[in-house]
């Protein structure tokens, strides 16, 4: 297990998949420097930067000069990593620990993906190779997705229950993102109101309210 005093670097901009990371870091109240990327100015596609990680993509979180990409990784990385923080069920916990990674998984794989198509065909690819109609087949994706967690939280204040963990953060970063997107509204009360409560924490408004 790692040293809790050990300080992380991450680069990135908080308007990409880099916040839940820094969400993560202050959630667990460890200590870190913040780099941000400007993708404007192509600091992502910069020498110093590919050192990091030939992808050229955001997150990237150093310790000790060892770099990982991907935020999932990274989020679960952290919470092994610092077990004594409670981000994860004890991996003892065959039933808990095993969904916990199945929301882990299920937040990058089937709910975020059809954000990501949209994303990807309203303004990160290259305009010659977007497609706009795609956007009503994303729709169609995410609505199936959404119906499972949607499900999984009836009744429920977080995914596992009565305690937040990563997955939570993990899904509720999506679906903050799928807000922004107007994929997510109140026909999906449960839901909506789980994000609510996420966006209410006190490392979340830290976060958002810094520079």
């Amino acid at each position: 297990m790692m040293n809790s005093e050990k300080k992380y670097e991450v680069w990135g901009s908080k308007r990409s998949r880099a916040f839940r990371v820094l969400w993560l870091l202050e959630e667990m109240e460890l200590s870190y420097n913040h780099h941000h990327v400007d993708f404007s100015k192509k600091e992502h596609k910069s020498g110093p930067f590919l050192k990091k990680t030939a992808y050229g993509k955001v997150p990237v979180l150093g310790i000790d000069g060892h770099y990982i990409f991907e935020s999932g990784a990274i989020i679960e990385f952290l919470a092994s990593q610092h077990r004594e923080k409670e981000m994860a069920p004890p991996i003892e916990d065959f039933e808990r620990y095993g969904r916990y990674l199945q929301w882990n998984f299920f937040a990058l794989t089937e709910l975020e993906q059809p954000l990501w198509l949209k994303a990807k065909h309203s303004f990160a690819l290259p305009e010659e190779y977007r497609v706009k109609e795609i956007e009503k087949a994303a729709f169609y994706e995410f609505s199936k997705a959404i119906a499972v967690i949607e499900k999984e939280l009836d009744g429920k204040k977080f995914l596992l229950g009565e305690k937040f963990y990563a997955c939570d953060l993990l899904v509720g970063s999506v679906l903050n993102w799928a807000r922004g997107f107007d994929f997510l509204d109140e026909s999906y009360p449960n839901s909506f109101e789980f994000i609510k409560r996420l966006t209410k924490r006190d490392a979340f408004l830290k976060l958002k309210d810094s520079k």
